[in-house]
């Protein structure tokens, strides 16, 4: 997962396991051979790189004093997002790491895990990370890179109740402008793109305002967030105004105002506010023209974001998160999997989004004779040829009775029982 860490400073890492109802850790080796004379070990890693490792204690109970908990000491990580990861270290490989899959489901049922042919390891329940403590600072990070277009010159930071703040590490270069118009022009940004349209005098005042009393407490970066939390408080952040024309009738139909209607657009296509582009456009008056709306869909629709369409709007439609609790029976479909459930959701993200793109027939949400696949699925459907983990286009068999959305598996797998 990717973790952003708000400062500099020591974190510390708990990683939790699943335990049986009586309380012992769950594959703890009192009835699975493999795992009583070798102990298992988690791998703490942050960015690829090892942080830190554990040697589980098969006895650990949940009336432990840390119950079936592990922490690591103090870790240092730098302020900013950061990929980290809890997996355990291989300890075999081959014939004995097939015998005892598939290892996603072998929770299904702690009793069957403890039988012959089903899976009785360990296993890792969540990841939690608590700090920061002994905080050194703030480093460079993609956000605040794009918060602070701008520093406060030097003598303003130096002079008393002017320092800009904790932060630490390299930092880019930027313009320096006296501290006031450096907020200002930090404030007027954001402020633009969190309320979706240009500040009028009356939001930039107040906004100044809070950031006045926030550097007269802490100083210049506290001012900036006093602002921030100004915004994201406001009703104009929160919630999408459209304001009617006043001598129009209650009952009376209207077009929205071009700063409104990026918003729309945005929102339905991207699930995300306007960009630069559009709020440009809205703030000429000219995206309601009938040929520059139409180009700003088009470019909208093939920019990576309209992926939301699929996995927002889609993804709702025909309920595939459902899929994350859907639990077939292990012992009639023992072969189902995480990887098998992602790849059957991402094949009907994926074949909408194509649908769009290439606005194609809407009766092909019916009876499509093609569809996308990876080596997983395209195995689980009997499709032969397909390699890799990339999902590509493929076309049905002749003989294959899949079409369209009802041959998906994600959609047939939500619509049956579990055992069948």
């Amino acid at each position: 997962m990717t973790h952003t860490f708000p400062a500099d400073g020591e974190y510390r890492f708990r990683v939790s396991f699943h335990h049986e109802t009586t309380g012992e850790l769950f594959g703890s080796g009192r009835a699975a051979l493999h795992t009583t004379e070798r102990r298992e070990q988690v791998e703490i890693a942050i960015d690829g790189e090892r942080a830190a490792v554990f040697e589980l204690d098969r006895w650990m109970h949940v009336s432990d004093p840390n119950g079936v908990n592990l922490w690591t000491d103090p870790i240092h990580v730098t302020a900013g997002p950061h990929r980290v990861s809890a997996v355990f270290v291989p300890q075999f490989d081959g014939p004995v790491q097939d015998l005892i899959s598939p290892h996603d489901w072998s929770l299904a049922s702690t009793s069957i895990a403890n039988a012959y042919g089903f899976t009785s390891l360990p296993h890792l329940r969540d990841l939690a990370i608590r700090g920061p403590q002994a905080v050194t600072g703030v480093s460079e990070t993609p956000s605040r890179a794009r918060i602070f277009t701008c520093r406060p010159s030097a003598s303003e930071e130096a002079r008393p109740g002017g320092r800009v703040g904790s932060s630490a590490g390299p930092e880019l270069p930027r313009r320096t402008l006296p501290a006031r118009d450096c907020a200002s022009e930090i404030i007027g940004g954001l402020g633009a793109a969190a309320y979706r349209r240009s500040l009028t005098p009356a939001n930039h005042e107040g906004l100044m305002a809070l950031y006045d009393a926030g550097e007269e407490e802490g100083g210049f970066e506290a001012g900036v967030r006093m602002a921030i939390e100004g915004m994201l408080a406001s009703p104009h952040f929160v919630f999408r105004f459209e304001e009617p024309p006043v001598d129009v009738p209650s009952t009376a139909s209207f077009p929205i105002a071009d700063h409104d209607l990026a918003s729309r657009l945005s929102f339905f296509l991207w699930s995300s506010a306007p960009d630069a582009e559009l709020l440009a456009l809205a703030g000429e008056q000219r995206l309601s023209e009938p040929d520059v709306l139409e180009g700003q869909v088009r470019r909208m629709l093939a920019d990576p974001r309209a992926e939301a369409l699929a996995t927002r709007f889609a993804a709702q439609w025909l309920r595939l998160p459902d899929l994350e609790a859907l639990q077939p029976d292990v012992r009639v479909y023992p072969d189902f999997d995480e990887q098998l459930k992602w790849a059957m959701q991402r094949e009907t993200e994926l074949f909408f989004l194509h649908l769009l793109r290439e606005d194609r027939d809407v009766l092909e949400l019916r009876d499509a004779d093609w569809t996308f696949v990876n080596e997983r699925l395209a195995r689980h459907y009997g499709l032969p040829g397909v390699v890799g983990s990339g999902f590509r286009r493929v076309t049905y068999p002749p003989a294959d009775p899949r079409r369209g959305l009802l041959g998906h598996g994600s959609v047939l797998a939500l619509t049956s029982y579990a055992d069948r």
